[in-house]
């Protein structure tokens, strides 16, 4: 059985309001538990400055921990854990200190409209998930030449259809005419 990604906002109870709290850890081991074999966990937001409060982070080192924590205890259950990687768009407009990132301008009333983020902007976007997918492939390889059944990529299990889409990520990128060195 595969759970998807629900948002549970555990993470607003945390010291930045972006963090794995025990509570979230408890709900996914329970999951685990009642024979899930699979758990997405909710949306981790990868870009710091439009990482609204009460939504999981990942954009920063100081996240892994947390991350490695859920992920063992899930596993000590006996299920596995995806983690769905996350921009936000308008969805951060939750929170006020959050940036609402949009490819281009968002008319919200006749007063207001939400501008788009500049071409730069959304060329680091694009950079940061191609960044996250090749680390995926990378670990693959490694584990592939080990002859590992398992990859694990920051303490993190990571199966084959996650690895399949990052390769395909990283060939439309490719095809797009975009190329990380």
């Amino acid at each position: 059985m595969v759970m998807s990604a629900m948002g549970t906002h555990e993470s607003a109870a945390s010291e930045d309001g972006r963090m794995v709290t025990d509570k979230l850890i408890a709900y996914h081991v329970a999951r685990a538990k009642g024979g899930c074999g699979l758990n997405t966990i909710e949306v981790c937001s990868v870009d710091a400055a439009s990482a609204p409060t009460g939504f999981l982070s990942i954009a920063d080192d100081r996240y892994i921990p947390g991350m490695k924590k859920l992920c063992s205890a899930v596993h000590a259950a006996g299920g596995r854990v995806a983690v769905q990687l996350w921009q936000g768009g308008l969805a951060v407009a939750s929170d006020p200190q959050a940036q609402i990132l949009l490819p281009s301008d968002m008319p919200l009333s006749p007063e207001y409209t939400v501008p788009g983020i500049t071409e730069e902007r959304i060329q680091s976007v694009i950079e940061a998930f191609g960044q996250a997918a090749r680390r995926v492939v990378e670990a693959a390889e490694a584990a592939a030449r080990e002859g590992l059944g398992v990859v694990s990529l920051n303490g993190k299990m990571v199966d084959g259809p996650v690895i399949d889409r990052a390769r395909l990520v990283l060939s439309r990128a490719e095809l797009s005419g975009i190329r990380e060195e």
